[in-house]
């Protein structure tokens, strides 16, 4: 399966996208990090973590062109069903079954209610962290759904840092590891090398670290 990084926390797989910032924050003066393809935009459901502008800022817009399903907790895609978009509502706990896929929604530690989200498809389990700081439930997060492929923040300040993440990966134990939000901002500046070779001197798992609108196959 294909998974694409469009910087920042926004990620392609196959043709589901989480988390995409598709679009100038204005409050920031940042441009979006990535400018979607023709190539990216057969996408059926769209998943967003928290309310957090930089995990959704053009989403509506995009899922509203594209007629796609989008999917999160009330407080954070209620504002996209009041623009007629499809809305799938879930919270914590929950299972959602659209598109082709299984989505959960699990902890995280954030403002913003946040969550992070697991998605299955075709036998391939991926966990995306959100936007969270260090937590042991991600021993239970691991144990319960044995992700193969674990997408967490390593930038600090709003979230883990290198060394916390790579923690996080040993608690989980998937067998591929990317790293995200990072360097989009001077604010959350970390090195994904150094979270490499934390990862692997202490686990058995392998990182993956992906330039903006690069993709690997899993």
């Amino acid at each position: 399966m294909k998974i694409k990084w469009i910087g920042h926390s926004g990620f392609i797989i196959d043709d589901l996208m989480i988390d995409p910032w598709l679009k100038k924050y204005e409050a920031m003066g940042l441009d979006a990090p990535y400018k979607l393809k023709e190539e990216d935009k057969d996408i059926k459901i769209i998943v967003i973590t928290h309310a957090h502008e930089d995990h959704f800022l053009g989403a509506w817009d995009f899922a509203k062109e594209k007629n796609i399903v989008v999917a999160g907790t009330p407080e954070t895609v209620g504002p996209a069903m009041a623009q007629g978009i499809n809305v799938e509502m879930m919270n914590i706990g929950g299972l959602v079954q659209t598109q082709g896929w299984k989505v959960n929604l699990v902890h995280a530690f954030h403002t913003g209610n946040p969550t992070g989200a697991i998605m299955k498809k075709d036998g391939l389990v991926i966990y995306h962290a959100g936007d969270t700081g260090l937590f042991s439930d991600m021993k239970m997060i691991g144990e319960i759904f044995k992700p193969d492929v674990a997408i967490l923040p390593i930038g600090g300040r709003f979230t883990m840092d290198e060394e916390q993440a790579a923690i996080a990966a040993k608690w989980i134990g998937a067998k591929t590891i990317i790293p995200m939000h990072y360097n989009t901002f001077p604010m959350v500046v970390a090195d994904p090398k150094k979270f490499k070779e934390l990862v692997e001197k202490t686990t058995d798992s392998k990182v993956i670290i992906l330039e903006v609108g690069e993709e690997t196959n899993i």
